[in-house]
């Protein structure tokens, strides 16, 4: 089990926030081999509109191949093409629940609004 807490920034808060186990497996369905699994959750601080601090865990695809840090030059390229005024301000080796990761932090430009974002990715073995 991995601990997200161990790779998020704190919450904008001053005192440490409580945790609660959180499982991913609620349901099981058949689907075409064809289809890949594009899942993405998403924990936020709020119920309507932006939130100023989200949780995002997705799912990407990578073959036997691929490394760890061949997928994060392929994100960051990635990034550059699809974010205005993109600059990674930190790339860093770290581990996360024990594994190898790479945290990406960088910013971007929204409509005239700086945004930032922390992205820490682990290469994982697919239950497929």
């Amino acid at each position: 089990m991995t601990n997200l807490t161990e790779a998020a920034h704190p919450l904008p808060s001053a005192q440490p926030a409580a945790t609660r186990l959180h499982r991913t497996d609620a349901i099981e369905f058949a689907l075409p081999l064809e289809l890949k699994d594009k899942t993405a959750h998403v924990f936020a601080l709020s119920d309507d509109g932006p939130s100023e601090f989200n949780v995002v865990v997705s799912h990407a695809a990578a073959s036997a191949s691929d490394t760890l840090n061949g997928m994060a030059e392929r994100l960051i390229n990635d990034l550059e093409r699809a974010l205005p005024k993109f600059r990674l301000e930190r790339r860093r080796e770290a581990r996360i629940g024990g594994s190898p990761s790479v945290e990406l932090f960088f910013g971007w430009n929204n409509n005239g609004i700086a945004m930032q974002q922390r992205q820490a990715m682990v290469l994982v073995e697919s239950a497929v």
